[in-house]
C-alpha cells in the first residue's frame, strides 16, 4: 500500500465537503517514468472549513503491475476512476489487466 498526499484549498466562506471516491486515480506527473499510477484504495469524505488549506493522507494501491512503484514521484489529480470493485492490490492488477493495461 502507497500513500497519496493531496492538499485541498477552499477559497469560499463556506465550509465545503469533498469526496475523493475510492478508485480516483491520481497519474504520475513525469510520463514515460516506468513509475505507476494510483488509485485511491477507500473513499474519503472531508469537509474544508471556509477559506482554509486541508492536507489529506489517503491510502492507495498501484495500477500498473508491470512498473516500478512511485516512489515518493510526484503526482497529479486526474478525470479517472477505477469502475470495478477491488478490495485488494491484487484485484485491482485483475481489473486493470482484463482492461488491457500492463
Amino acid at each position: 500500500m502507497y500513500k497519496v498526499t493531496l492538499t485541498l484549498r477552499n477559497d469560499t466562506d463556506e465550509d465545503v465537503m469533498c469526496l475523493v471516491p475510492k478508485g480516483q486515480v491520481f497519474e504520475n506527473r513525469n510520463v514515460g517514468t516506468q513509475r505507476q499510477n494510483l488509485a485511491a484504495a477507500r473513499d474519503y469524505r472531508v469537509i474544508i472549513p471556509g477559506r482554509s488549506r486541508l492536507t489529506l493522507e489517503l491510502d492507495a494501491l498501484c495500477t500498473n503491475q508491470t512498473m516500478s512503484g512511485p516512489n515518493g514521484s510526484p503526482g497529479r489529480t486526474t478525470v479517472f476512476r477505477i469502475a470495478g470493485s477491488f478490495d485488494s492490490q491484487q484485484d485491482l492488477w485483475n481489473i486493470m489487466s482484463s482492461a488491457g493495461v500492463p
